[in-house]
């Protein structure tokens, strides 16, 4: 970066505008700048640092506030413009911070611009946006150098110059890593940490998991003298000796099995055998019972037969007259023909009266107009002599009409060019009205760039302080889950062991049941058993034990789990506060910040209004623009349209006077003509259609009165032969009728049924023999089976077969109890065996990730983290490259080294610096280099510094370095040689700037920058170029 014009307006002591072209040094490229204490030397760093980076040069300038003029007019805004060359390109930019005005709330003027100068003129699309996160960000990258890059290497601020030099390691820590940005590595530190907390915290679960199964095995199984519970009672942390223990008693509960299994299946087959004799039993009784209910219900059965008699007596009669229904049938379909043939005879002859009385009244309508000939031919001619004279009177009527709307074309052009002038005026004066507008909604916004740079940062806070809040309400409920989850933990645990102790006492008390004198006890062996139980205790099974502990053991894992979330919770919370304190926010500060973040959201959400109607009204401006030059050639393209139209009326009128000379005198209109023709055409049409209708009318009505006459005759005779055919089949029904046996046709109809009625009867007669039937065989069948046997005793095989029911019922809950040890016993080996990989895994994740973090946090001798040992890397090429300038400084004497002593109270260490003295031949810490001697040192490390990061950032290239540091410490000697490297300096093409009171220093320069005050307490600058 290589300054070429600097601008500054308001800024600092400078009240006025003030330029500053470093053009004018010409071919020089180094120079001092000179002037009193106060004058404003360092507010010119401040204007390149502002211009660049939006904030002054030094640690204790950041504040863009107190960098505007106290000299400054109200009305005169804060300025800085820079121009400068970049890899052979030139950029402009522009930063105004603005200010509250008097009588206003709210910051106005605020203003950013960032633009290429290409040929002299300004190319602002080098940026999406003219706002400052998008300007930072492209001049970030022109630059290549971030603003603490910049303040080491380019811009050494007064009072921070030396600070890489005399730091303390935690300092340089701080330093070197804003520069190269190693941060990235402190974060992998954290994650790292995280990682090995919550590994920490699996192993811890997984060893509680161990402790909470060994309690699951003792309360599972019945305790006995065996390896398993030796190795319990010593708390083993052998698993594989516990795998081992749990195999033995699987063996043993199998064996028990085998035994248990074969008494069960013997007492089984018992109660198969009795349950087979007692359901032979039963059927024997439920066949003699059958047997007296078919015999009562044969009994019922043949009570019914005289019914039955009668309804086959019923069924033949309806069979007899079934032979004649469909001659009767045949009978009633000829009546109701013979009924329609009837009415249609009538009605044939009265069609013929009527078809006669229109046939005479036809005849005298066509005789009246054959009489009017004569008339028809006169209203004829009349007509042909009106179409005769029809064309002559359209021709004239048409070039009338055409002239009348030729005329009224004129009137409407002429019309519209009035109304587009009175147009045009109205559009320029909203035009004008819209471009004040603009200007006011300008000013308005002014301060929405303001706005929009407080905005992320307040998020920031207000996001910190919301999840502060979330997070401290989590914290509650999570206490009160904890004290919860506790007490029902602790319930259940209570609840678990006094259930066990009930348990082992019930257990004692079967085992004392079944003790006998003379034979040993399972437990002790002892043959005598002075004090067994005699009274009856409460039975509890083991599957109520394994459910409590079930749910006590789900218990103690939530309780795990919420006292797990608890101080994660609690955690976040303090990272939280933690995070609110390094940003200086107290909680009396905090409703403050809200209340602002929702001011500022307010102010920006009513200028983005504002910029939207300002945006509206620039569409509208363009648009206003574009109607007007519309309108304007509009209006040219009416004038000629008038002219047009007033040169055809003139033409048309010609003509219309020319055809009124040649028309006969005295005639009427063509409207009339037309109505006079319409009338005679009427008349004449209306003669025609009477005539023609006569005639029709008269052939029709000849037609209608033949064919009636014929339809009389087809239907009478129609009539008369199917009268003949019913008499015949009337009579031959009745014949029919008395050959089958029916004395009349009333008893005829009483024997009639149905086709359903009949197959109901027959179906009823049939079901009914067939009963009587079946019952008659199944008595006898059933007599044969039963002879010789006798009914059982059922309720004393009953009472049998539950006896040996529970017998076989006991045995298989005693054989159900030791497969429930046997499964638990293979459960508890494969539980033991996934514990034990989870812990042995769990312990190597553990191990090598503390080992890791160990590592990259600096737990080691030599407290050295992973992110300083990168920073040494950059620390050892910087203090490389700048003992080389230091080697020529110092005459040889000084070399600057990387200490590796440890800092004071176990404090990271690495990053502290040495002097090596050639003269002593001894190391010594920096501090105890003179006021000179540290100038040297950090002139050189500065600019081994920016050797460091050219090299590393191949797009940068330092074309410029400014210092603002003490020369005056240094003696003749030392100063020359100061001046010999900056001159170098300038050889290699760099443009140095120098702020210093020493008259040597000014005397060797080839230009000086001077900085003068006025009368007035504001300053000046001019060059100086010798």
């Amino acid at each position: 970066m290589k300054p070429l014009k600097l601008t500054i307006t308001a800024f600092g002591p400078y009240k006025d505008t003030e330029v500053i072209d470093f053009q004018e040094l010409g071919e020089h490229r180094l120079f001092a700048i000179s002037g009193k204490t106060g004058a404003g030397k360092t507010t010119i760093f401040d204007a390149i640092c502002y211009a660049l980076y939006g904030s002054g040069s030094g640690e204790d300038r950041q504040d863009t506030a107190l960098l505007r003029s106290g000299f400054a007019h109200d009305e005169v805004y804060t300025a800085v413009e820079l121009v400068f060359e970049m890899h052979g390109k030139v950029y402009q930019i522009v930063r105004q911070p603005g200010h509250i005005k008097e009588k206003n709330k709210t910051v106005t003027g605020k203003k950013i611009e960032l633009a290429e100068v290409k040929e002299g003129k300004l190319d602002y699309s080098i940026v999406e946006k003219q706002q400052t996160l998008e300007v930072d960000k492209k001049l970030q990258e022109i630059i290549g150098l971030t603003k603490d890059q910049f303040s080491q290497i380019v811009m050494l601020p007064q009072g921070e110059f030396r600070k890489l030099l005399t730091s303390d390691s935690t300092n340089k820590e701080v330093i070197l890593r804003k520069i190269f940005k190693t941060d990235r590595f402190g974060v992998m530190a954290k994650k790292l940490d995280a990682k090995r907390k919550e590994a920490e915290s699996d192993l811890e679960r997984a060893k509680q998991l161990k402790e909470h199964l060994l309690g699951q095995i003792v309360g599972a199984l019945p305790q006995r003298s065996s390896a398993l519970f030796t190795l319990i009672a010593d708390n083993t942390e052998n698993l594989h000796q516990l795998t081992e223990a749990l195999d033995e008693e699987l063996s043993y509960y199998k064996k028990c099995g085998e035994d248990e299994q074969s008494y069960y299946e013997e007492a089984y087959s018992l109660h198969q055998k009795e349950q087979e004799y007692y359901r032979l039993a039963k059927t024997l009784n439920e066949q003699f019972d059958e047997q007296a209910n078919r015999q009562q219900r044969l009994q019922m059965l043949l009570q019914q037969q005289d019914v039955y008699q009668a309804k086959e007596k019923e069924i033949a009669l309806a069979e007899q007259a079934e032979r004649l229904v469909l001659l009767e049938q045949q009978c009633k379909d000829l009546r109701a023909e013979l009924n329609v043939k009837e009415l249609a005879f009538q009605q044939a002859k009265v069609t013929q009266q009527q078809s006669q009385e229109k046939l005479q009244e036809a005849q005298e309508k066509y005789e009246i107009e054959q009489a009017k000939e004569s008339e028809r031919q006169q209203i004829l001619q009349q007509e042909m002599q009106m179409l005769a004279l029809l064309p002559k009177f359209e021709a004239y009527e048409n070039n009338i009409q055409q002239l009348q709307i030729a005329e009224q074309y004129a009137e409407n052009a002429k019309r519209a060019v009035n109304d587009n002038i009175k147009l045009l005026e109205n559009e320029q004066k909203q035009l004008q009205h819209f471009s004040q507008s603009v200007e006011g909604y300008e000013k308005q916004v002014e301060p929405y760039e303001s706005y929009l740079e407080q905005l992320p940062k307040l998020r920031e806070q207000v996001a910190l302080i919301k999840q502060a809040e979330k997070y401290k309400h989590v914290v509650e409920l999570a206490k009160q889950d904890v004290v919860a989850s506790e007490s029902l933990y602790q319930e259940s645990k209570e609840a678990l062991q006094l259930l066990q102790q009930r348990w082992l006492t019930s257990q004692a008390s079967i085992l004392a049941e079944q003790l006998k004198e003379g034979e040993p006890c399972p437990v002790c062996g002892s043959m005598t058993h002075q004090k067994a139980h005699n009274e009856q205790l409460e039975i509890i099974e083991l599957a109520q034990v394994e459910a409590l502990r079930a749910k006590a053991s789900s218990d103690e894992r939530k309780y795990l789990e919420k006292e797990a979330f608890l101080a994660s919770a609690q955690q976040l919370l303090q990272d939280t506060w933690q995070q609110l304190e390094a940003q200086h926010i107290k909680q009396e500060d905090q409703p403050q910040i809200i209340a602002t973040l929702h001011e500022v959201e307010q102010e920006i959400a009513a200028l983005k209004i504002i910029q939207h109607q300002l945006a509206d009204v620039r569409l509208k401006i363009k648009h206003q623009h574009d109607r007007i030059e519309q309108l304007r050639n509009k209006h040219m393209k009416l004038e000629q349209y008038l002219a047009e139209k007033i040169k055809e009326w003139t033409k048309l009128q010609a003509v219309v006077d020319e055809q009124l000379k040649q028309m006969p005198p005295n005639l009427p209109t063509l409207q009339q003509l037309k109505q006079q023709l319409n009338e005679v055409s009427k008349q004449k049409e209306g003669l025609q259609k009477s005539w023609q209708v006569s005639q029709e009318n008269l052939h029709v009505a000849k037609e209608a009165a033949s064919n009636a006459t014929l339809t009389v005759e087809i239907a009478k005779q129609s009539f008369e032969e199917l009268q003949l055919k019913m008499n015949e089949k009337l009579q031959q029904f009745s014949a029919d009728m008395q050959e089958i046996g029916f004395e009349s046709y009333e008893a005829y109809a009483t024997a009639k049924r149905s086709a359903i009625q009949l197959d109901a009867l027959r179906k009823a007669c049939s079901d009914y023999a067939l009963q009587v039937h079946t019952l008659q065989i199944q008595i006898t069948e059933g007599a044969t089976y039963l002879q010789g046997k006798e009914k059982q005793d059922l309720e004393a095989m009953e009472a049998r077969v539950e006896q040996h029911r529970v017998s076989y019922e006991e045995a298989f809950k005693r054989l159900q109890q030791i497969n429930g040890f046997i499964q638990a016993c293979q459960g508890f080996s494969e539980k033991v065996e996934e514990i034990a990989k989870e812990l042995h895994l769990l312990e190597q994740e553990a191990g090598r990730v503390k080992e890791l973090y160990g590592l990259l946090n600096g737990q080691n001798s030599k407290k050295l983290s992973f992110e300083r040992y990168i920073q040494i890397n950059y620390l050892d090429q910087i203090t490389e490259a700048a003992n080389i300038r230091l080697y020529h400084l110092s005459n040889g004497q000084f070399e600057l080294r990387r200490s590796d002593r440890l800092e004071k109270h176990a404090k990271q260490s690495g990053l502290g610096l040495d002097v090596y003295d050639a003269y002593t031949d001894q190391l010594r810490d920096v501090k105890t280099l003179s006021g000179g001697e540290k100038f040297n040192a950090s002139l050189s490390l500065a600019l081994g510094m920016a050797d460091v990061i050219q090299s590393y950032q191949g797009n940068i290239h330092i074309e410029t370095m400014f210092i603002d540091e003490g020369f005056g410490s240094l003696d003749e000697e030392s100063l020359n040689k100061a001046i010999d490297t900056l001159i170098d300096l300038q050889d290699s093409g760099r443009m140095i700037g120098v702020i210093s009171h020493v008259p040597e220093l000014k005397s060797a320069m080839p230009a000086v920058l001077h900085v003068e005050k006025t009368l007035n307490g504001h300053s000046q600058t001019h060059f100086e170029v010798k």
